[in-house]
């Protein structure tokens, strides 16, 4: 089931959209590491939550990398990226 994200999604949904996003945007992270922080902190809205030393516990995850993570909430501007995807007839494809 795939759904675009809209101005109509419910908060608590679009809230996890967000966050999956800006976690797959963080430099650094591929399907292995993203799927070793879903598997340790069960949602990305809890991945970008962790503190730095409970991230520098998962596999995969250094130093520069874990603070990309943690710089990820205030560096990336969602809203502003699914505007251009919506204008350009882009969807955002989720699961």
């Amino acid at each position: 089931m795939t759904d675009q994200p809209t101005a109509t999604a419910k908060p608590s949904r679009q809230k996890s959209i967000d966050a999956a996003l800006k976690l797959q945007l963080v430099q650094g992270i591929g399907p292995r590491v993203f799927g070793e922080l879903i598997q340790r902190f069960d949602s990305a809205e809890n991945v970008l939550s962790a503190t730095p030393q409970q991230l520098r516990e998962v596999p995969g995850v250094g130093t520069k990398l874990m603070q990309n993570i943690v710089n990820a909430d205030a560096q990336t501007d969602v809203a502003s990226l699914l505007e251009v995807c919506k204008t350009k007839g882009i969807s955002i494809l989720d699961r």
